[in-house]
C-alpha cells in the first residue's frame, strides 16, 4: 500500500472512529462507564494522530526504494506516453498526467469516465472490451474522441489483467506524425500526376526530345521519336553512353555539337 492510501484509509477510519464515539456518547450508562469510555477514546484518538503525523511525514526509505514503489510511481507520472488503468468494466481508475494532456481532461473528470467515452461513433465498446480482455494484450493504431469534439491519432498497447482485475493501456499521440505524413504523400501524389503530365507531353511531341547529362557523358531520357525517326530504341540510346553524340549526328555538326 502507498503512502497515500494509507494516509486516505487512515482518514476514513478517523471518520467511522468520531461516528462511534458520537453514537456510544449518546447511550445511557453509568458515571464510572462515561469516565472509563473517554479515557478510552483519548487514548486511542492520540494514538490515531501520532500515526496520522508519521505517515504525513514518512520519509522513502531505502526498503520501499528496493521494492521498486517509488521508481514504478515517478515512471508512470513522468512518462510521456499516456497512461491509463481502467477497472474490469472498462472505467477509468488512475491516469498519468500525459493521459490528461492526450484527452484534454484533467484527472478527477476522467476518472469518471470510461474507455468507451473515448471512441469515435459506431465503435463497439463492448464487442472490443471484451475481445481485449479474451486475448490480454493488442496493439496498433487507432484514433481518440476528445471531449471538445477533436480527434487525436495514438499509436497504442494495451495489457489486461497487469494486475488482477486492472487493465492497463499506453498511448503514444501521432497526430501530428499523421498530419506529416498526409502532406507529403499528397506531395508525392501531386509530383507523379505533374510527371506523368510532362511525359504526355514529351510522348506527344513529333520531333527527338532527348536530355544528356553533361558531367556524366551519358543520355539519360528520350522519346519515342527517336525510334520512330531514327529506328533507335531509348535502350539502346542510354547504352551507347559517351558515344551517343557521336553516334547520331552528322559528322559535318559534331564540332558544333562538342
Amino acid at each position: 500500500m502507498s503512502v497515500r492510501q494509507l494516509t486516505q484509509f487512515i482518514e476514513s477510519f478517523r471518520d467511522r472512529f468520531n461516528t462511534l464515539q458520537q453514537q456510544i456518547s449518546e447511550l445511557p450508562k453509568s458515571q464510572a462507564q462515561s469516565e472509563q469510555i473517554s479515557q478510552t477514546f483519548v487514548a486511542l484518538q492520540t494514538s490515531l494522530e501520532r500515526l496520522i503525523a508519521d505517515v504525513s511525514t514518512q520519509q522513502p526509505s531505502k526498503e520501499r526504494f528496493s521494492s521498486g514503489e517509488y521508481e514504478l510511481q515517478a515512471l508512470f507520472d513522468e512518462a510521456l506516453d499516456a497512461m491509463l488503468i481502467a477497472d474490469d468494466a472498462g472505467s477509468y481508475v488512475d491516469v498519468n498526467p500525459s493521459a490528461c494532456e492526450l484527452l484534454g481532461l484533467s484527472r478527477e473528470e476522467i476518472l469518471t469516465k470510461s474507455v468507451g467515452d473515448f471512441l469515435e461513433p459506431g465503435v463497439d465498446f463492448s464487442q472490443g472490451w471484451q475481445q481485449f480482455l479474451e486475448q490480454g494484450r493488442v496493439r496498433g493504431e487507432s484514433r481518440v474522441l476528445r471531449p471538445d469534439g477533436t480527434v487525436r491519432e495514438t499509436e497504442n498497447t494495451a495489457v489486461a489483467n497487469f494486475v488482477p482485475h486492472r487493465h492497463l493501456s499506453i498511448l503514444r499521440d501521432i497526430t501530428e506524425r499523421k498530419r506529416i505524413e498526409a502532406e507529403r504523400n499528397q506531395i508525392e501524389a501531386e509530383l507523379l500526376k505533374n510527371q506523368r503530365f510532362i511525359e504526355q507531353i514529351a510522348q506527344s511531341m513529333p520531333a527527338i526530345l532527348y536530355v544528356y547529362d553533361l558531367c556524366e557523358q551519358r543520355n539519360i531520357y528520350t522519346n519515342r521519336q527517336l525510334n520512330e525517326v531514327l529506328g533507335l530504341s531509348v535502350e539502346a540510346a542510354v547504352a551507347m553512353g559517351t558515344a551517343y553524340p557521336q553516334t547520331l549526328f552528322h559528322p559535318d555538326d559534331r564540332v558544333k555539337i562538342a
